[in-house]
């Protein structure tokens, strides 16, 4: 696909998405690294790409305010201004090998395939709060509505849920404690 230029929404072969604010998704493609379409999936005209400035973009969650972007080459948070696409600051990952993000109001959630492991982190330093072993092997994306989170498990093909309450972690359908620490 050829690289568009700001002004001008883009679709590509690998696209990642997050609903924001006011009825606006935005999609990132891992294969073209550069920018931000934001597109209006209820009707009306979609809106200009905005400029990206991280590279290969994995997971996304808006949190009200602004986008939260995995980077899984760096292992890296990025919080970015979804007006401008300015990266307004960065944190190491958790772990090694970051894949998914949600927000349930409060703190992020980050999954990572490499210690199968779900974090719940804190926005406004990177810190976390809690860990949950992941209840597959391959963590890889992460929505949160309502106070249950869907995780999508890439290696099992299931789609899973869970409830956190902030001491525990409960998955439904299974009804198994999962193991949680507290940092």
């Amino acid at each position: 696909m050829a690289r568009s230029s700001p002004g001008s929404t883009r679709r590509g072969t690998c696209p990642w998405g997050s609903p924001g604010r006011a009825g606006t998704l935005f999609v990132a493609d891992r294969t073209e690294d550069g920018w931000l379409s934001r597109l209006r999936p209820g009707g009306g005209p979609d809106l200009s790409t905005i400029p990206f400035y991280e590279h290969a973009p994995l997971g996304m969650v808006h949190d009200g305010q602004h986008l939260w972007v995995v980077d899984p080459h760096r292992a890296k948070i990025h919080e970015i201004d979804p007006d401008d696409g300015t990266t307004i600051r960065s944190f190491d990952a958790p772990a090694g090998a970051p894949t998914g993000i949600g927000f349930d109001g409060k703190y992020l959630w980050g999954a990572d395939h490499g210690s199968d492991e779900l974090y719940m982190i804190d926005r406004r330093d990177g810190s976390v709060v809690m860990t949950v072993a992941s209840p597959g092997p391959y963590p890889n994306a992460l929505a949160i509505s309502g106070g249950a989170m869907w995780l999508a498990d890439y290696q099992t093909r299931k789609a899973l849920q869970a409830r956190v309450d902030g001491r525990r972690a409960v998955l439904r359908g299974q009804e198994r404690r999962v193991h949680v620490s507290f940092e």
